[in-house]
């Protein structure tokens, strides 16, 4: 069987990145980690762009089970509630 395990996962990275400011946590990451991914931001300022690679776009695809992981002070704890809900199996 086939399974995800998301941990504080968002939900939609324009919403949750981009149109609120961002997460200085996340910009930090990403200057470690993939720092050409922060050019993409001023290139790309509206949601047109950044639907396809929406969690919450395509919640209706989402065919396996899921282990959402995260903590009430987590950042993007209402984002992981938002796909925990989505789910087709939640309960």
């Amino acid at each position: 069987m086939t399974a995800a395990i998301a941990v504080q996962a968002i939900s939609d990275w324009y919403e949750n990145t981009i149109e609120s400011g961002g997460n200085a946590k996340i910009h930090e990451w990403q200057r470690s980690t993939a720092p050409e991914t922060l050019a993409t931001y001023p290139r790309h300022p509206f949601y047109d762009y950044w639907r396809e690679r929406s969690v919450k776009a395509r919640w209706d695809q989402l065919q396996i089970p899921v282990l959402d992981v995260g903590g009430w002070l987590d950042p993007y704890r209402a984002a992981m509630v938002e796909n925990f809900r989505a789910h087709p199996d939640t309960v």
